[in-house]
């Protein structure tokens, strides 16, 4: 989803700068978004030092940061059904990067948008901090936060021209997603397969990374001027 969301802001002008531990990836994404201005710094969301960096490098390259999408995410531990058998390691790593790493990215980059007159953060959330899934619990926990977390930081800089809002994906035909089938494939679950992508929303399908990177563009953009401290659900209709 990160992917997508950059390769659509590059085309449609936008200068983009990827933060992201994996410099493979990056550096593919970077080849899709051909001629267009996308560069890449390698960090780790949960470093305040690397964040820190990130921003400074961005703002002395480009002048200012006018929209933040913070997309950074790992799943729970997978396999694991109850909270008493979730490890200290595994519960931290996702509350880290999910939560944390949204925090920190807010914190680095709201005085900036503050100096130059406003701009837009668009977290991402997940339709899991809504309706929770047993057995994921650090994950839905994670996503819970960021919602509670956008709505305070969208009241607190909404005086300064900055707006904070959240997507929340469904299910969505990512990597994560299929390591979910295999797991669960693992557990011998029967049609594991047709049963989260058949079975994850009323559309009977995946949504798409393509579609959930349209409505981040839409919240960044100026048609969202009056969106503030709310999220936007891209799930089929899974809620309803």
């Amino acid at each position: 989803m990160g992917r997508a969301v950059a390769l659509l802001f590059a085309a449609e002008g936008s200068r983009v700068v990827i933060a992201d531990l994996d410099a493979t990836g990056a550096a593919e994404t970077i080849a899709q978004a051909g001629e267009r201005q996308v560069r890449f710094v390698q960090t780790d969301v949960n470093d305040e030092r690397q964040v820190e960096a990130l921003v400074g490098s961005t703002v002395a390259d480009l002048g200012s940061i006018d929209v933040l999408v913070n997309c950074a995410g790992v799943a729970a531990p997978l396999g694991v059904e109850r909270c008493d058998l979730l490890t200290r390691e595994g519960w931290q790593r996702t509350i880290d990067t999910n939560l944390t790493g949204t925090w920190l990215c807010i914190k680095h980059v709201a005085p900036v948008m503050m100096a130059h007159g406003g701009g837009a953060i668009v977290n991402f959330g997940s339709i899991a901090g809504v309706r929770v899934f047993p057995g994921i619990s650090p994950y839905c926990a994670a996503k819970a936060g960021i919602t509670a977390l956008s709505h305070c930081a969208a009241l607190e800089y909404v005086s300064y021209g900055i707006r904070v809002n959240t997507v929340c994906p469904g299910t969505i035909d990512t990597p994560m997603v299929d390591r979910l089938i295999a797991n669960l494939q693992a557990q011998g679950v029967p049609d594991a397969h047709a049963a989260i992508h058949a079975g994850s929303s009323p559309m009977k399908r995946l949504g798409t990374p393509e579609e959930v990177a349209k409505a981040v563009l839409f919240l960044a953009s100026e048609d969202a001027s009056y969106v503030t401290g709310t999220e936007v659900y891209v799930d089929g209709g899974a809620l309803a």
